[in-house]
């Protein structure tokens, strides 16, 4: 099999993207691109050069609606929580590529490039109470990462640098990722009832950068991105501001890099 480069890896990232912008025009689904995909769309009009990463964003109302209406047919798979070990959905092809991993995120083989997309939560006003939830959802992530880490086969293991410690992790999560998710749902989705001002991403949450107004997401724009266009939350200068500070300038060389590595892609 052959290797995928970082620009065919964005290619088929980016007609995943094209799908899913369909879809959600087609069923009245609010979605914007986010993370390093919406710097990439104001910074560069489309990729950041040396990343290969997609993720958007979906209020938890069409999230719910995305997940459960969502069907291709292109050769892309959708799997949600609890069909995944994440607390967020991804969108794989399945079609033209496939991956080899060493931490693994869904029990599924021959998965190839995905996007990630995740659900956005109300959350309290009182900052307080906010950071006390996001504490509290970033320990349920990192059950998850602790889960995966335990997903490999026994005779995996033992070749790990501590294979007995790998092995007694496996023993205490095992059947434990149903119960995991199901917690930090709970924990993302506990305001969402109520009437607030502020929202976050929780399922996957960085405690220094997720604390945002409901008006900067009441509306979205399109913005340009590689030969296409796509939504992005109407504020995304003040999101973007908060979570990044000089977004529009370059990082420096040394800090140029994309994902963790922890995934290879290849040619079908």
């Amino acid at each position: 099999m052959k290797e995928l480069s970082l620009k065919e890896i964005q290619g088929v990232g980016l007609d995943i993207l094209k799908n899913v912008h369909e879809f959600c025009c087609n069923h009245d689904i609010k979605y914007s691109i986010f993370y390093g995909t919406l710097i990439g769309a104001v910074r560069h009009k489309g990729f950041i050069p040396w990343d290969d990463d997609i993720d958007i964003i979906m209020p938890r109302d069409d999230y719910n609606k995305f997940c459960k209406t969502y069907s291709s047919k292109d050769g892309y798979c959708l799997l949600k929580p609890k069909q995944n070990y994440l607390a967020f959905a991804r969108l794989y092809d399945t079609k033209r590529t496939t991956s080899e991993t060493w931490l693994p995120d869904a029990p599924i083989k021959g998965l190839g490039v995905s996007i990630d997309i995740f659900p956005v939560d109300k959350v309290s006003d009182e900052k307080s109470e906010f950071d006390k939830c996001l504490a509290k959802c970033s320990e349920m992530y990192l059950e998850q990462l602790r889960f995966r880490y335990s997903v490999d086969s026994i005779s995996k293991l033992l070749r790990r640098k501590k294979p007995i410690r790998s092995i007694i992790k496996k023993i205490l999560y095992h059947g434990k990722i149903d119960q995991i998710l199901t917690k930090h749902e709970q924990l993302a989705t506990m305001f969402n009832q109520m009437e607030t001002n502020h929202w976050s991403q929780l399922t996957c949450p960085d405690p220094s950068k997720e604390y945002h107004l409901m008006e900067d997401f009441n509306d979205t724009v399109m913005l340009p991105f590689e030969d296409s266009e796509f939504c992005a939350l109407k504020g995304y200068e003040r999101v973007l501001t908060e979570m990044y500070g000089d977004y529009m300038q370059l990082p420096p060389v040394e800090k140029r890099k994309g994902s963790f590595g922890e995934t290879t892609f290849f040619w079908k």
